[in-house]
């Protein structure tokens, strides 16, 4: 059911490669567009769509799943950041029971700080 790992805003984050990557994939996914107000970012003004981890890079064994992202633009992201609870019945409601697998693979292993 899940693919295997693939190998930014008010606050900058250093992003390393495999971060890069994950990112960009996630985007490429879903075409550029935030996917909780549908707005798109043409090639070239990508810039204030992000791609955000539904459960935290800190998880290591869903830390570069594609399904483990979702684009969503600044305003957007700052919303799921702020509001962790309806952000995830919101995921639930897009993944259905998708994301109790993801989440119970995101338990697995978690990295210490």
């Amino acid at each position: 059911m899940f693919l295997r790992p693939v190998l930014a805003g008010a606050v900058k984050i250093k992003m390393a490669a495999k971060d890069k990557l994950w990112a960009d994939l996630v985007k490429e996914r879903d075409e550029w567009t935030c996917q909780r107000c549908q707005t798109f970012y043409p090639v070239g003004r990508t810039q204030g769509l992000h791609a955000h981890h539904i459960f935290g890079r800190s998880r290591r064994t869903t830390r570069w799943m594609l399904e483990n992202g979702v684009s969503l633009c600044f305003g957007d992201h700052m919303w799921a950041h702020s509001n962790p609870l309806e952000f995830h019945e919101w995921m639930q409601d897009r993944l259905g029971a998708g994301y109790e697998d993801l989440r119970s693979l995101s338990l697995k292993t978690k990295a210490s700080a």
